[in-house]
């Protein structure tokens, strides 16, 4: 019996790296084919190629063109950054289901601001339970505004360096597909050199995600400044001590703990603004991104949480053909964007 395949490359470019997976779906299976990380340059973390608005096309074009030289596949979904989206949640009286579209285009008025043809409204609709009156229900709606220019801007690019651009997925949604089946209540939080993200799912499906303060960029700057070095050596030496600070550099050791003890309770106000919100509980926490594929880190990340059950999540564990050597296992943490993209579109 001949099985459709069918392949997609997901392209996710975050605030270092460019990461790009090629999937390719055959039957029920989905295989990894190939991946890329493909250094943003920086000057010392100061000079953001992507930053500059007039070469943004042109410099992300050059660095896909990098990046996918090696792969056979041109069709792309490009994950959409949370930093250049907008994102609101808000309830509505539990109104017929043929009025809802049209109520929340009227409600999304009020938090997005841009004009409706400058923008493209996505939204994840769900029934939420009123815990004041329990045989009540309301209909709650998690929004993500997405700039018309900014889809411009990733066609134009995709365009320059050979790809087909076939879908933006924003990164609010991407990592829906990892919990796919589950039931009851999971949390995510991805950690970013620039930004990092809180989500929530229930029964398997998206219902709210927001931005939180944290950001990695400010531990290694503080590093950069304890050590009297650069932004790039403070990283190595974080990546070497693999969070095993010695006590000869107990003012660095003190600044790691404070910066996470605050992303700690960061997310501890969080969690309860969830279960004030929507009532759900949860005993543990994901982490995905970029510290987690350091040494060390879940085990000291584990320390700051306390009570709270950490796990990394694996954007790997659905996949088949990956191989098995440290180079890309390591690195799986960085990859769950463009996996998870891959996967919505090829479902």
């Amino acid at each position: 019996m001949l099985f459709f395949k069918k392949r997609i490359l997901g392209i996710d470019f975050g605030s270092k790296f460019v990461k790009i997976i090629e999937l390719e779906k055959s039957g029920r299976n989905l295989n990894l084919v190939n991946y890329s990380v493909t250094s943003i340059l920086w000057e010392d973390s100061s000079s953001y190629p992507l930053g500059a608005t007039q070469l943004f096309e042109e410099n992300l074009a050059s660095i896909l063109k990098e990046g996918t030289k090696d792969f056979k596949t041109k069709d792309a979904i490009f994950v959409l950054p949370a930093s250049f989206l907008f994102s609101t949640f808000f309830s509505l009286p539990n109104i017929p289901k043929k009025a809802i579209q049209e109520t929340i285009e009227y409600e999304s008025r009020k938090y997005i601001p841009f004009d409706s043809d400058d923008i493209e409204i996505q939204t994840k609709i769900f029934s939420l339970k009123n815990q004041y009156q329990p045989d009540k229900t309301r209909t709650a709606v998690f929004l993500v505004g997405i700039p018309n220019g900014l889809t411009e801007k990733l066609k134009t690019s995709a365009y320059i360096s050979g790809l087909n651009y076939k879908k933006g997925e924003p990164e609010f949604f991407v990592y829906e597909p990892f919990f796919y089946g589950n039931s009851g209540v999971s949390v995510l939080v991805h950690m970013d050199l620039n930004y990092s993200l809180i989500y929530l799912f229930y029964n398997g499906q998206l219902v709210f995600g927001k931005k939180l303060k944290f950001r990695l960029y400010n531990l290694i700057d503080s590093i950069s400044k304890l050590l009297d070095t650069t932004f790039v050596k403070a990283e190595e030496f974080l990546a070497e001590k693999k969070f095993n600070i010695p006590e000869e550099n107990k003012d660095i050791k003190d600044a790691v703990s404070v910066h996470f003890g605050s992303v700690y309770n960061e997310i501890q106000e969080e969690i309860n603004n969830i279960a004030d919100k929507f009532g759900f509980k949860t005993d543990g926490i994901f982490v995905s991104g970029s510290p987690t594929e350091i040494p060390g880190f879940l085990e000291f990340f584990q320390n700051c949480c306390g009570k709270i059950k950490i796990n990394a999540l694996d954007p790997f564990s659905r996949l088949q053909n990956v191989p098995n050597n440290s180079n890309i296992l390591n690195k799986s943490p960085i990859f769950g964007g463009a996996v998870g993209a891959c996967m919505k579109y090829l479902k």
